[in-house]
């Protein structure tokens, strides 16, 4: 798959997203480095695949993100890239602080409940989210 498949782009303020297509019902594409939690990520539960915009394998772990919204009744799912690892503490408090990607944060009403970080398969990211349910 090409990573260029979920282009990214700007929207009418001139803030990074990405484009996700006729995927866009399915699941959220949330703005780059906002200035606080976005309202819609304060109710209810949220698996949110945080991908940096410069690598390949994260921008890649879209497909997995969508894929993981179809199966998920649990949560809502949202995509947001990133440029630098600091824009999570702005937005996601109690987040890991880490170097690696992708960032997999499972939100409950706005606040972290858990992480997984890394490339996963569709399997592994419903099972983390299925195991943090219990």
């Amino acid at each position: 798959m090409s990573v260029t498949r979920y282009p990214l782009v700007e929207d009418a303020d001139g803030r990074t997203t990405v484009d996700l297509g006729e995927n866009a019902t399915e699941m959220t594409a949330l703005r780059m480095a906002p200035a606080e939690t976005e309202t819609l990520l304060r109710s209810g539960r949220w698996l949110v695949l945080g991908f940096a915009v410069w690598s390949g394998p994260d921008r890649e772990a879209i497909e997995v993100a969508i894929s993981a919204s179809k199966r998920l009744g649990s949560a809502r799912v949202a995509v947001r890239p990133f440029d630098d690892h600091a824009e999570f503490a702005v937005w996601c408090p109690g987040a890991p602080q880490t170097t690696r990607s992708p960032i997999w944060l499972l939100l409950r009403d706005g606040e972290f409940v858990a992480s997984r970080i890394g490339t996963a398969a569709v399997d592994e990211i419903v099972s983390f989210v299925e195991r943090t349910d219990e």
